[in-house]
C-alpha cells in the first residue's frame, strides 16, 4: 500500500485550471482508486493516463478555444475520461445524454457551436445521426493503447470556460449555462470545506450526464483525491442501490430527494447503512418523511445535507442536520450562506425586504456563471454588476424565500412559473411549445400536480381542433421526440376551452385534476389474460388510480412515471416474488408485453439451469 494513501489533498488554489488541480492529485499518490463502475476500477494514475491518450487524439480535431467539446455517451468511466481529456486538451465541454430526443440533441450540438463530438463504439450511429455530418466524430474506444500519455502542457488559466450545461428555458428551448474553472475550483473548495472531504472518502455519483449534479460530484471527488463510484440510476433505478451502497462501503451520498425516496422505499425498517456519513439531497423539496427516513436508516455519525444550489451558483447555502436537529415544519430550510457566497431579499423595485418578509432569492457573488451562452438578452435580465464594482455578480435565481430570526434561509416557492420535477428544472414555455407544435393542439398549458402517490407530476392541459384531437399516446410519442423523459407530462387533459382569469390569463387555479377514469388511448381496454396480467393490472390500478386497466395499455401513457415504475417493481416483487430491472418497464410498457418478457426471461434462466445439469 502506498505510504502516502491517506495524505492530505493539496491546498485549494483556485487561480489555476481544473486539469492542473487534477495532476496534482494524481502527482500525490497515482495508485489510490479515483473511479469505480460496474466493469472497471482505475487507479488516478491509470485515470490520467487514459485521459491523456484521448486528450492528445483530441488536440489536432479543434478548430478554436472558443468551441466546446461535445460529450455523446452515457454516464460511466468513458465519460469521465472524455471530461478530463476535453479539459487537457484546452478546450471546455457539453454534455449530451444519448438517450433524449435527437432534435433536443441537434440543438445543443448547433447551439454550442461544438466543433468536435466525442463518443463510444455503441453511441457512435446516435452521435452522428445527431451531427448530422457537420461535426467531426471521435469514438474514443478507436483511441490507440500505444497514443501519447503523458500529460499535455498546454497552457490554460483560470477564467478559461469549463464547461456549458444546458436547462430549460423560457423561450422554449434549452439554455446554455457557462462556468469557468475557475468558479468550479471554488465551488469545490465550498463543498470539501463544509463536507470534509479527504482521500478516504468514497463519492457517489448517480446523476445522468450534462447535469449540475453530476458535475459537482465528479469534481468533488476528483479533485479532492477521493474516489468516485458510478450507479447509473436512470438506467437502473433503485434495484440493487441499497447492496451497492453497502458494498461500495460508500461514505457520501449525493442525489435528488426522488432518488433517496425510492431508495429508502424499498429497505426493510431494520435495513441500516453505516459507512455513510453524509447524505445530500436536494433539487426539489425535502420533507418531514425523507428526514424520518434518514433516522431509521443511517447511522448516528451520518449528518444530513439540505442546500440552495443551482447550475448558474452551484451551492449557496447549507442546512446540517444529525439525528437530535429539531425542524419545525413540514419541510427543510435552505441554511447558511456558503464563504463567498452573499444572499439578499429583494422585492419587485429591487430593495432588501424587511426582517421576516418574503422576497426574491438573489446570489450576490464574484463565483457565479458568466452568463447564458449566446443569450446576451437572457444574461442581462438574470446577471448584474454589483454595486461597487468590486467584482461581484448578482443573480436574480426566480426563488422566493424569507430569513428566520437567526439568518437561516427558508424557501418559499417560485416567483415565475419554472417547475421542478424530480429535481430537474422545467419550464412550462419549452413543454408548452412542444406540445403546440403537434396538429390537432390549438391552446396548451403545463402545471405541477401534487400526487400523494408519486409526488409532483407534470400534466398538460391541452385544447384540440375537433377535426384533427389527438389521442394521449399520439400526444406524448410527439412530444417525446423532441423534449428528455422528465419534461413529457405524465398525463394530459383534454378540455374544450380553458378556464380564464379577468385580465384574459388562463386560470390556472381552475384547472380541473387529471380523471381516475382511463384515458383516451387508441383503442378500448383489452382484459388480462391470465392470473398474472390480472396482478399487474391491479398493482397498475392502485398505483395510476385508473380503471379499468388494460394488457395493451401503454403505462407512460395511463400517467406513468419513473417514481411510479419503481413502486411497481417493489409491488410486484412483495406480491409475485419477481425481481425485475425497472428498465424492463420502458423496454415492455405493456402489461402483455411485460408478462412475455418475464416469462421469456424465466425459460432462458431454466435452460441455463438444464445445461449446467441443476435441474
Amino acid at each position: 500500500m502506498s505510504s502516502v494513501a491517506h495524505a492530505e489533498a493539496p491546498p485549494h488554489d483556485i487561480e489555476q485550471t481544473i486539469q492542473r488541480r487534477f495532476e496534482q492529485i494524481v502527482a500525490q499518490d497515482p495508485a489510490r482508486l479515483a473511479l469505480c463502475t460496474a466493469s472497471e476500477r482505475l487507479s488516478y494514475g491509470e485515470l490520467n493516463r487514459l485521459a491523456n491518450r484521448i486528450a492528445h487524439a483530441i488536440v489536432p480535431l479543434r478548430t478554436g478555444s472558443r468551441r466546446p467539446v461535445a460529450i455523446f455517451m452515457e454516464q460511466g468511466a468513458p465519460a469521465i475520461l472524455a471530461i478530463l481529456a476535453s479539459l487537457k486538451a484546452g478546450s471546455f465541454f457539453v454534455h449530451l445524454e444519448p438517450s433524449n430526443p435527437v432534435s433536443r440533441n441537434a440543438y445543443i450540438l448547433e447551439n454550442s457551436q461544438a466543433d468536435l463530438v466525442l463518443t463510444t463504439g455503441k453511441d457512435a450511429d446516435s452521435a452522428r445521426r445527431a451531427a448530422a455530418n457537420a461535426i467531426p466524430v471521435l469514438d474514443v474506444d478507436t483511441v490507440s493503447t500505444e497514443a501519447r500519455d503523458d500529460n499535455p502542457c498546454l497552457l490554460g488559466s483560470p477564467d478559461d470556460l469549463a464547461y456549458l450545461i444546458y436547462t430549460s428555458g423560457s423561450t422554449g428551448l434549452p439554455k446554455g449555462v457557462v462556468q469557468n474553472h475557475r468558479n468550479v475550483l471554488h465551488f469545490v473548495a465550498r463543498y470539501a470545506d463544509a463536507w470534509r472531504i479527504s482521500a478516504s472518502d468514497r463519492q457517489t455519483l448517480v446523476y445522468a450526464g450534462g447535469v449540475n449534479g453530476a458535475a459537482r460530484d465528479t469534481f468533488n471527488a476528483l479533485l479532492n483525491g477521493a474516489s468516485l463510484h458510478v450507479f447509473p440510476a436512470k438506467q437502473h433505478g433503485p434495484a440493487g442501490l441499497a447492496q451497492w451502497l453497502v458494498d461500495s462501503r460508500i461514505t457520501i451520498w449525493c442525489s435528488v430527494t426522488t432518488v433517496f425516496r425510492q431508495l429508502t422505499a424499498t429497505l426493510a425498517a431494520d435495513q441500516r447503512f453505516s459507512s455513510v456519513r453524509l447524505i445530500k439531497i436536494g433539487g426539489e423539496a425535502v420533507l418531514a418523511a425523507d428526514v424520518d427516513a434518514y433516522r431509521r436508516h443511517f447511522s448516528d455519525d451520518c449528518r444530513l445535507h439540505c442546500s440552495l444550489g443551482m447550475s448558474e451558483t452551484s451551492v449557496v447555502t447549507h442546512f446540517f442536520m444529525d439525528k437530535r436537529t429539531h425542524v419545525a415544519g413540514t419541510g427543510m430550510p435552505l441554511g447558511y450562506p456558503a464563504e463567498g457566497m452573499e444572499v439578499l431579499l429583494l422585492d419587485e423595485a429591487g430593495r432588501e425586504v424587511a426582517p421576516g418578509a418574503v422576497g426574491e432569492i438573489v446570489v450576490r457573488s464574484r463565483y457565479v456563471a458568466l452568463g447564458y451562452w449566446r443569450n446576451p438578452e437572457l444574461t442581462q435580465k438574470a446577471f448584474a454588476a454589483a454595486p461597487g464594482n468590486d467584482g461581484r455578480v448578482d443573480f436574480r435565481t426566480g426563488d422566493l424565500g424569507a430569513f428566520r430570526a437567526d439568518g437561516c434561509l427558508e424557501y418559499r416557492g417560485r416567483k415565475d412559473r419554472r417547475l421542478k420535477i424530480r429535481g430537474n428544472t422545467v419550464e412550462p414555455a419549452e413543454v408548452e411549445a412542444a406540445l403546440l407544435e403537434v396538429p390537432g393542439i390549438k391552446q396548451a398549458v403545463a402545471v405541477i400536480r401534487d400526487d400523494d402517490a408519486s409526488g409532483a407530476r407534470l400534466v398538460a392541459y391541452c385544447v384540440p381542433d375537433p377535426k384533427l384531437s389527438p389521442s394521449s399516446h399520439s400526444l406524448r410519442k410527439a412530444v417525446a421526440q423532441q423534449l428528455p423523459d422528465f419534461m413529457v407530462p405524465s398525463a394530459f387533459v383534454f378540455l374544450d376551452r380553458f378556464p380564464l382569469l379577468a385580465s384574459g390569463k388562463v386560470d390556472r387555479g381552475s384547472l380541473p385534476q387529471p380523471s381516475s377514469t382511463r384515458p383516451e388511448l387508441d383503442g378500448p381496454p383489452t382484459p388480462p389474460a391470465s392470473d398474472t396480467e390480472a396482478v399487474l393490472a391491479a398493482i397498475w390500478s392502485e398505483l395510476l388510480r385508473i380503471a379499468p386497466i388494460g394488457r395493451h395499455d401503454n403505462f407512460l401513457d395511463l400517467g406513468g412515471d419513473s417514481v411510479l415504475a419503481a413502486r411497481f417493481m417493489s409491488r410486484l416483487e412483495e406480491r409475485l416474488g419477481l425481481r425485475v430491472p425497472l428498465r424492463r418497464i420502458f423496454e415492455f410498457p405493456t402489461i402483455a408485453g411485460l408478462v412475455a418478457s418475464l416469462g421469456a426471461t424465466q425459460a432462458a434462466a431454466d435452460e441455463t439451469e438444464r445445461e449446467r445439469g441443476e435441474i
